[in-house]
């Protein structure tokens, strides 16, 4: 669909049922796995790391265990579509705006766009 619409794109991951991870090299081959909970922690070391100074130790110790049985909830809402105040037309360029679980800022970015012409997906 891409392609059809002049658009280049190259595929940078697809998502993996269950706690892994898995790097594909240029070959195919898979060059890197690892369970998706070791990672975590380890990205999240450092925070831990930084909070323990600042915060009561054992409140980080008991976040920290509480990662191991964390289970990403169910979440089905319908946000209506706000109303554009101006029409930008459809040859406006379209942009993704893409929103990781645990970050904000996904509305901001999108009103960004919208103000600088584009059409935020």
């Amino acid at each position: 669909a891409y392609a059809a619409a002049g658009v280049s794109c190259v595929a940078i991951g697809t998502p993996l049922v269950g706690d892994k991870v898995e790097i594909v090299g240029k070959s195919g081959e898979v060059e890197y796995t690892e369970k998706m909970t070791v990672l975590r922690d380890c990205w999240e070391s450092t925070s831990f790391a930084l909070e323990e100074l600042q915060a009561n130790p054992d409140c980080v110790a008991q976040e920290k265990a509480s990662m191991a049985t964390r289970k990403t909830p169910y979440i089905h809402a319908v946000i209506p579509a706000p109303q554009p105040q101006w029409d930008i037309g459809p040859s406006a360029p379209k942009v993704a705006v893409m929103r990781e679980e645990g970050s904000n800022g996904d509305r901001e970015m999108c009103s960004s766009f919208r103000l600088a012409g584009f059409q935020p997906w």
